[in-house]
């Protein structure tokens, strides 16, 4: 029988204490260490970095773009202005001849003097300047008071000089009245028949609109006419556009009155 000694005995007991207790600190170490990887797991963090941020990001492509993923706060479409469903907005016809004929007509003007001016005629025979002209049915004028004057320039265009003078008189002998809202006088002088200027003064008026039936109405006229032109004067009074033209012939006084 082998006898230890009292050292070797606290010696060995010494050695058990150690050995139990390392075993012992490593396994707290390693259920310490265990505990740690098993929170750092991707499997329990839902990720590699614990954030759960991939599981998120691995979601399917139609998952992502369907109604239920899109933000709350993005504005809905427009409707489009243009549909047909939209009732607010008429429909235009396809038919541009409907549209042309809900148009009114154009209203239409009365003679003017431009429409006189423009519109061919033809002039009546001329009669002698003392003489009367027809000028339709029931209808005459007459030129008188003819003198030499000097002429006065108010108008554009106009020019002072020597000039003649004379009343025109439309004598309505019917029994409705008579337009003579665009009635107009030119006047040509000399042999070659150069258009006189027409100008404002001294006296020159216009005709009434109308001349009533049973009534006459005159106006006076000034025209610059030099004086080698006036053997062969031409006067001309187009009152309507539907008659002919009265003329009148003949020659004119070359100095002015002294009375």
């Amino acid at each position: 029988m082998k006898i230890q000694s009292p050292v070797t005995a606290a010696f060995f007991g010494d050695r058990k204490r150690q050995v139990l207790l390392a075993a012992g600190l490593t396994a707290i170490v390693l259920l310490v260490v265990g505990g740690m990887w098993a929170l750092r797991s991707p499997a329990a963090n839902g990720g590699p970095d614990g954030s759960g941020q991939v599981a998120a990001a691995a979601q399917s492509p139609a998952a992502a773009g369907t109604p239920s993923a899109l933000s709350s706060d993005a504005p809905a479409p427009a409707a489009d202005p243009a549909s047909p469903a939209d009732p607010a907005v008429p429909s235009v016809p396809s038919d541009p001849e409907t549209q042309q004929s809900d148009a009114p007509p154009a209203a239409t003007s009365g003679p003017a003097e431009q429409e006189l001016a423009a519109t061919p005629q033809t002039v009546a025979a001329p009669v002698a300047i003392n003489d009367a002209a027809d000028l339709q049915e029931g209808v005459t004028a007459t030129i008188s008071g003819l003198e030499a004057v000097a002429g006065e320039a108010a108008g554009p265009g106009e020019i002072s000089g020597p000039s003649i003078r004379f009343v025109v008189t439309v004598h309505n002998k019917s029994t409705e009245a008579v337009s003579l809202e665009g009635a107009f006088v030119n006047v040509e002088g000399g042999s070659d028949r150069v258009p006189a200027l027409q100008l404002s003064g001294p006296g020159a008026t216009r005709f009434p609109p109308t001349v009533e039936g049973g009534a006459s109405a005159s106006a006076v006229y000034v025209f610059l006419l030099p004086l080698d032109q006036r053997d062969q004067v031409q006067i001309y009074l187009n009152y309507q556009v539907s008659e002919p033209i009265a003329a009148f012939n003949g020659s004119v006084p070359s100095s002015e009155s002294t009375s």
